[in-house]
């Protein structure tokens, strides 16, 4: 008899993240926002576990750091099975599917429709000490910061050059 399997696919994003859950047979179960707070991501998944026939989800993501670090840490305080997606080969397959361009709602279906297929691109992550994790985050923050300080020196330079042009040529 075949195990029943319930897959989610997660579109991680700095504010929100799109969960898809599809069934064994690949159909769409249910599909929803979830902003990105802890408690609020532990929710979402003890709904989707309740709307499945299986003890433990198949969660599938593209991000298991920044962006989604929070997604993976609840994965595994769930004790869910987690795995990685490469965003190269989520590209190739959603090229594949006819998908032009990117949509947090189809990403995150097809990255779960590609973990029940058992396609390329999709493997088990290595467990990331916490200093990675802690130092992934402050990269990105950096990149954050530097480019709001970009944006506001071009707003400066924009206000400026508005009310006094001679000014900004200095």
């Amino acid at each position: 008899m075949r195990k029943a399997r319930a897959i989610v696919g997660i579109d991680c994003g700095e504010q929100r993240h799109r969960f898809v859950m599809i069934d064994e047979n690949g159909e769409r179960v249910a599909s929803h926002w979830v902003e990105n707070d802890l408690g609020k991501i532990f929710q979402a998944f003890d709904e989707l576990g309740s709307l499945s026939k299986t003890e433990r989800l198949e969660v599938v993501t593209e991000s298991i750091g920044s962006l989604g670090a929070m997604v993976s840490q609840a994965v595994r305080g769930r004790g869910d099975e987690l795995f990685v997606v490469s965003t190269k080969a989520l590209r190739h397959y959603r090229d594949l599917e006819g998908q032009p361009h990117k949509s947090d709602d189809r990403d995150a279906y097809l990255a779960a429709r590609m973990q029940l297929f058992g396609m390329e691109g999709v493997r088990t992550p290595a467990p990331a000490s916490e200093e990675e994790q802690a130092l992934a985050r402050l990269i990105r923050l950096r990149f954050r910061l530097m480019d709001q300080k970009k944006a506001l020196g071009l707003r400066l330079r924009s206000r400026l050059l508005e009310l006094a042009p001679v000014m900004a040529s200095i």
